[in-house]
């Protein structure tokens, strides 16, 4: 999945994962989202673009700025 992204991209959600737990503009449910997609995507093997998980952390990433506008839709119609 990781080659969906671009190195930039890439680099900024691999910093957002290691330190968006101190984030203060983060809400604890967010928080809580967060952590849940990132395990999920630990045990997995493959990733499914139409999986709601995966639709859900890719928006996230578009949101909060780590991926361009419009990459979220272009990645996840790739698949």
């Amino acid at each position: 999945f990781p080659s969906h992204d671009t190195k930039a991209e890439q680099e900024e959600i691999d910093y957002f994962n290691d330190t968006y737990q101190s984030n203060p503009n983060l809400s604890a449910e967010q928080k809580k989202a967060i952590l849940s997609a990132l395990k999920h995507w630990n045990d997995t093997t493959k990733v499914y673009l139409s999986l709601q998980k995966t639709v859900d952390i890719v928006n996230l990433w578009e949101s909060l700025g780590l991926i361009a506008e419009g990459r979220a839709a272009q990645v996840l119609s790739n698949g």
